[in-house]
């Protein structure tokens, strides 16, 4: 779930970058302020998110992860070359994050769906082993139920073995 999580926080914050990059482009000054200080706030957690999401050793995920990386690199490579010059932000450093933030989004929603299918099966897993678990237990209360009866046989004929033995 963790993952999953991570996963939508990403794509949160792709969108937010190509929020921000738009109004650099075509806002006042007080909407281009908000808009670089989201990024400011917005890339340490989303470049930590990318590694959370890298560190999955699932094939498939990384593979998904992969395929993001292009994309991934632009954008913060783009937002970092705007936050170190935030007075002259440039329209190819917007293009690039308005460019490459589609297809992160896209990348995004199908490692989202990846990781929902990676616990949706976690889950079904987890099922099949509880169903066995309460089966053995089941089995284990049933043989317990035989065992104590035949014991209860038993123990008047042990008494008697005993008490021959005591008067002997």
């Amino acid at each position: 779930m963790h993952y999953i999580y991570q996963a939508g926080l990403q794509r949160a914050r792709s969108q937010i970058f190509a929020k921000s990059a738009y109004a650099l482009r075509y806002h006042t000054d007080g909407e281009r302020a908000q808009a670089i200080n989201d990024f400011q706030v917005m890339l340490p957690p989303f470049q930590q998110e990318q590694a959370v999401l890298s560190a999955n050793s699932a094939p498939d995920v990384q593979n998904t992860v992969q395929i993001m990386r292009p994309d991934y690199l632009a954008l913060i490579t783009a937002v970092q070359a705007i936050l170190a010059h935030p007075s002259t932000a440039n329209s190819i450093e917007i293009e690039i994050i308005l460019s490459h933030e589609r297809g992160y989004l896209l990348n995004s929603n199908s490692l989202l769906i990846l990781l929902q299918q990676h616990s949706d099966d976690r889950i079904l897993q987890l099922f099949y082993i509880k169903v066995f678990v309460e089966m053995l237990l089941e089995i284990l209360i049933i043989l317990s139920i035989f065992t104590t009866k035949r014991v209860a046989k038993l123990v008047p004929q042990i008494l008697k073995v005993v008490d021959q033995n005591k008067a002997k």
